[in-house]
């Protein structure tokens, strides 16, 4: 409030000085007389309230970039052997780009191979040598077949396996009704003992068939029912299943549930068992170690092998992943608008082999002082002018503002990404500036900025223009958005009042 006062008094001052060096001048003696001038003040510049938009914007300069930009240096020092762009085609990320001679390389790579397979079929021997029994199945032991200390050849048995907790049911299917049924699908089990549904997986599909009594090939199909307790061999079940379109198909047969089958866990190794891992009655899945052999010489050897094999398929993996350098592909998609290297040519080195841009969609990087970026968010609308177009106006949106500014001399800036529209004058470098559009008040009083005095909270103060003779006095009036131009002239003045621009 005492600031406000001051500046008026101050404006007061200013006008009764220029009041009295008026009166002083019209009042001076001619040839010895005193004379006395018009009565009326001096004139000053006045401007009318009118309507119209005022915007408050935030200033600032930048260069147009485009979506993406990459410049592409080959990984290998070959000649080029192909080249499939050129200037000004569209590209899509992946495309090839261009091919270099890899005879070299390739030939090292068929040797490496080479050397590898042989090392893969020496290691594979060892493989029948393996120190440890490994069941493929997943079932409960119902039987071990070998004890320690004995000794062991390739498709030993050495357990049977059952699994309890499962009954299978076997249902012949019609020839078109078999092609809806597959491996692993849940199916529909019927109970006709217990008049009851229950779930069932499809184990297997007989895709062969088998000739039905009466004309006809019948197939037979085989689904595992869990057991929960209350299910035994012998209990008559049917099968069927419900199509997406609602047709129910069936078994053409019932069929009686039967324990599933038991498993032969074979040796596929020749040693002595040293260690039995599991008992009868252990549950146990693929993959689990069962039994363990003596063959700490063997092993030795085996994994001497393993750690060669290893190396060489590194190294293998190594060169063919090199191969892979020598056909260049387009790391964006985009337009290509250089094209550096030709058929029978070794590109130069650090220059660009091609250069690729995505201009669908076009930037302003700028700078926004860090007084100023409290007021920028994501989503304002942006005015963006190019140098190269003069007061063509672009329109434009902030999309990110950084969350770090940067350090300039004296002074700390952020930087601001501004997405213009399309328009097939931008092109990348282009270098202009923006308003950023903070606040926008449309069709209201306002006044020219320099008419007035901005006093804070929303209030300021113009001088209203007096009577013949009479200085300017003040008024106090309530103001809105502050634009570059233009003050809106919230209350305190109507539309057409005058009043004097101060500076």
């Amino acid at each position: 409030m005492k600031k406000r006062w001051i500046i008026i008094f101050i404006l007061l001052v200013v006008i009764a000085v220029v009041w009295g060096v008026w009166k002083w001048k019209i009042s001076k003696p001619v040839d010895g007389v005193m004379t006395e001038g018009p009565a009326d003040f001096p004139p000053m510049p006045t401007v009318v309230v009118d309507k119209g938009d005022v915007v408050k914007s935030i200033y600032t300069t930048g260069v147009i970039e485009a979506e993406a930009q990459k410049e592409v240096y080959p990984e290998v020092n070959a000649t080029v052997k192909k080249v499939f762009v050129q200037k000004g085609a569209q590209v899509n990320e992946g495309d090839l780009l261009f091919v270099m001679d890899d005879t070299e390389a390739y030939l090292q790579y068929m040797q490496t191979e080479l050397e590898w397979r042989k090392q893969y079929r020496s290691w594979s021997e060892w493989q029948g040598y393996a120190s440890e029994i490994i069941s493929p199945y997943e079932g409960r032991v119902k039987e071990i077949k070998i004890s320690q200390g004995d000794q062991v050849e390739e498709r030993t048995t050495v357990m049977t396996l059952t699994q309890p907790d499962d009954l299978v049911v076997t249902v012949p299917f019609r020839k078109n009704d078999i092609a809806y049924i597959k491996e692993g699908e849940n199916v529909t089990v019927f109970l006709v003992d217990f008049l009851s549904y229950t779930e069932g997986r499809v184990k297997k599909v007989d895709r062969k068939g088998r000739s039905a009594v009466g004309g006809g090939i019948l197939y037979d199909v085989t689904v595992t029912v869990k057991n929960l307790g209350a299910l035994y061999p012998g209990v008559k079940a049917s099968v069927e299943k419900k199509l997406p379109s609602g047709t129910v198909i069936q078994g053409v047969e019932r069929g009686e549930l039967a324990q599933d089958e038991e498993v032969q866990v074979e040796a596929k190794t020749v040693g002595t068992i040293s260690q039995i891992k599991v008992a009868e009655g252990d549950y146990i899945r693929p993959g689990q170690v069962i039994a363990l052999l003596d063959m700490e010489k063997r092993d030795l050897d085996r994994v001497s092998q393993e750690i060669t094999l290893k190396q060489t398929q590194i190294q293998l993996e190594q060169q063919k992943n090199a191969l892979k350098k020598y056909q260049v592909t387009a790391p964006i998609s985009g337009r290509v608008v250089e094209v550096n290297v030709s058929p029978g040519q070794t590109p130069e080195s650090g220059k660009p082999a091609v250069v690729i841009i995505n201009d669908s969609a076009l930037y302003m990087k700028a700078s926004v002082d860090e007084v100023d970026i409290p007021y920028v968010s994501k989503g304002q609308k942006v005015d963006v002018y190019v140098t190269a177009f003069g007061d063509e106006k672009f329109t434009g949106e902030v999309v990110e503002v950084s969350e770090v500014g940067k350090a300039e001399g004296n002074s700390v800036s952020f930087p601001v990404k501004i997405k213009v529209e399309s328009s097939e004058k931008l092109k990348p470098g282009m270098t202009g500036d923006a308003d950023i559009l903070i606040r926008r008040a449309e069709q209201v009083l306002r006044l020219p900025y320099n008419a007035v005095n901005v006093l804070g909270n929303g209030r300021g103060s113009v001088m209203i223009p007096g009577k013949p003779g009479e200085p300017p006095t003040p008024k106090e009036v309530e103001i809105g958005v502050e634009g570059q131009d233009f003050i809106e002239i919230r209350s305190g003045l109507q539309l057409g009042d005058g009043v004097i621009l101060t500076y």
